[in-house]
């Protein structure tokens, strides 16, 4: 199930951010974005939270944010539920949809085989390296 994130699950939400990502996001970032009227924050749960996804709609795009899945569950269909449900969401609203993605990351094949292509690299985006600018076009 999919749902609008609480409050009561920003624990989970950091515990998914800490196990899947080398530069997480600090506490005070997701607790912001909870209260963006730009940001759509969403969770995934069975019986506990198992992913997340943030994005921005602004005027005529999105910006993909976050999408984290637990390790755990990761290559069982929830990112790609997450991205269906995001861009239902998005439809008639955006004309496209943006996102930065570590070049080496995994989650680069989900994007493609979602139609999103890339559009540049973003020099020293990350503290470590490179990032992956990619878009898709919302028909």
């Amino acid at each position: 199930m999919i749902r609008p994130i609480k409050d009561s699950d920003i624990e989970k939400i950091m515990d998914i951010e800490n196990e899947c990502f080398f530069h997480p996001w600090k506490k005070e970032e997701f607790v912001f974005e909870m209260s963006d009227p730009t940001c759509f924050f969403y969770v995934v749960e069975e019986d506990d939270i198992v992913g997340y996804i943030d994005y921005h709609l602004i005027g005529d795009f999105v910006e993909l944010f976050n999408i984290a899945v637990t390790k755990e569950k990761q290559g069982k269909g929830y990112g790609q539920m997450m991205l269906d449900y995001m861009f239902e969401n998005c439809k008639g609203k955006a004309d496209k949809i943006f996102l930065e993605v570590r070049i080496n990351n995994p989650a680069k094949n989900l994007y493609m085989k979602n139609g999103f292509v890339e559009n540049r690299i973003r020099k020293n985006y990350y503290p470590d390296g490179d990032a992956i600018e990619m878009y898709k076009e919302l028909k």
